[in-house]
């Protein structure tokens, strides 16, 4: 079974996030991106993530 990564992250970074994974083309583990429903990811909590 291939390994899966989850990336928290926010508004401003998802799209970005997202162009770089797809350009990595085939990997060794599938991804998923979450918006966790801030504008910065830094600005994430730990009640925000649970």
């Amino acid at each position: 079974m291939a390994e899966r990564l989850v990336f928290l992250t926010g508004h401003l970074a998802k799209a970005r996030l997202e162009r770089l994974l797809a350009g990595l083309g085939r990997t060794a583990f599938a991804w998923e991106i979450v918006d966790v429903g801030v504008k910065v990811a830094a600005l994430m909590s730990e009640d925000i993530v649970k």
